[in-house]
C-alpha cells in the first residue's frame, strides 16, 4: 500500500509531476524506517517510533544537516527538501531528498585496501571534528533541547529510566561495578556541541569509483552536548582498530579527552542496551566493551584497545 501510494505522496510534498515512467524502488528495509527510490529522489518513511526518542525524528535530521550546510557545506551531508507530517496519503511520516549515488560503507570496506581504508577512517573523523565546533543550545535530542537539567543529571536519568529492562543481562558482580561507575563519575560540562549521536561506519555512504566517503547519513538520533558522547558511541560500535585509530587522527588526537571518552563508551553502551537487549548477536557485545569501559574507567587504565 505504501509503495503505491509513494508516486502521489511525492508529486504533492513537492509540488510537481513525476515522469510517468518513473518506477519505484525499495532500497532497504529497516527496523524503524523504509527507503525508497523514484527518479532523482530518495524518500524516507518512517514507519516504527523509536523508543526513547521524542518528536519528529525526521524533521530534526532535516535541521541537523541545514545547520551543518550552513556553518560546514564541505561536510558531506544529504540534501533534505521536504518533510511531510500530513500523513493525508501515506500514514505515516517521511522525507523527501535529492538522490545520492555510492554504497553502504559495511558492503564496500572489506574490498578496499589499507591506504583506502585509512583514508576514509580520517576523513569521517576530520568530519565529525567539524561537526563538534557547531555550537548548540541546551542538552538532549537536537530541536527538543531541554534548558532545566544539568548534562549529568540528563545522561544519568537516561539510564536509570531504561536499567531494568535489561539488567537481567548483567551479573551481580557486574552490576555492582555499574553501580560503582555511575557513582563515583563526575561528567564534564562546558557548553553543548552539535552531536551526529549515530556515528559509525553503516551511516558512511562510499563513492566506489574514488573510495571517498559520499554523505554521512542518518541524523534522526542527532543531540546536542558533549563531543565525547559522540566519540564514546563512536568506540562503542567501532572493532576495528585500524579504522578508529585512523579516525582518531582525523579528528585530532590532541582534541581528545581520553578518560571522558571511555566513560561515554560505557554511559552510551547502557543507553543502547535498551533497544538491543534481545539482539543476540549485538547485546554480548555491548556489554563485554561497557564492562572493559567501566573497569578501565574504575581502574585508571586508559586505552582505545
Amino acid at each position: 500500500m505504501i509503495n503505491k501510494n509513494i508516486y502521489s505522496a511525492v508529486e504533492r510534498a513537492m509540488n510537481i509531476k513525476l515522469d510517468k515512467d518513473s518506477k519505484i524502488k525499495l532500497i532497504a528495509r529497516r527496523n524503524y524506517n523504509n527507503l525508497f527510490g523514484i527518479g532523482d529522489f530518495i524518500i524516507k518513511v518512517s514507519i516504527k517510533d523509536i523508543p526513547g526518542i521524542p518528536g519528529n525524528r525526521l524533521e530534526r535530521e532535516k535541521k541537523f544537516f541545514d545547520k551543518i550546510n550552513q556553518f560546514a557545506p564541505f561536510v558531506p551531508t544529504p540534501k533534505i527538501l521536504v518533510v511531510d507530517s500530513t500523513k493525508e496519503i501515506i500514514p505515516y511520516n517521511f522525507s523527501i531528498m535529492n538522490k545520492i549515488n555510492g554504497r553502504p560503507c559495511p558492503e564496500v570496506f572489506v574490498t578496499l585496501n589499507k591506504n583506502q581504508k585509512q583514508h576514509i577512517g580520517e576523513k569521517a573523523g576530520e568530519y565529525l571534528s567539524i561537526i563538534h565546533n557547531i555550537q548548540s543550545e541546551g542538552i538532549g535530542f537536537f530541536n527538543n533541547e531541554s534548558q532545566e537539567t544539568t548534562w549529568q543529571s540528563h545522561i544519568f536519568e537516561r539510564i536509570k529510566k531504561v536499567f531494568s529492562s535489561y539488567n537481567r543481562l548483567f551479573s551481580d558482580s557486574e552490576i555492582k561495578k555499574i553501580e560503582e561507575f555511575l557513582d563515583k563519575s563526575s561528567l564534564k560540562f562546558e557548553g553543548s556541541s552539535l552531536l551526529h549521536n549515530d556515528f559509525h561506519y553503516g551511516n558512511w555512504l562510499i563513492n566506489v569509483r574514488n573510495k571517498s566517503i559520499e554523505s554521512i547519513l542518518d541524523g534522526e538520533v542527532s543531540y546536542s552536548g558533549v563531543p565525547e558522547y559522540d566519540l564514546g558511541r563512536f568506540l562503542l560500535y567501532t572493532a576495528d582498530i585500524d579504522l578508529t585509530k585512523a579516525f582518531i587522527k582525523g579528528y585530532g588526537k590532541e582534541r581528545i579527552n581520553l578518560s571522558e571518552t571511555i566513560k561515554y563508551i560505557a554511559l552510551t553502551g547502557l543507553e543502547l542496551l535498551s533497544l538491543f537487549k534481545n539482539d543476540e548477536k549485538r547485546a554480548p557485545v555491548f556489554k563485554k566493551r561497557i564492562m572493559a569501559a567501566i573497569l578501565s574507567s574504575l581502574n585508571g587504565r586508559m586505552t582505545y584497545e
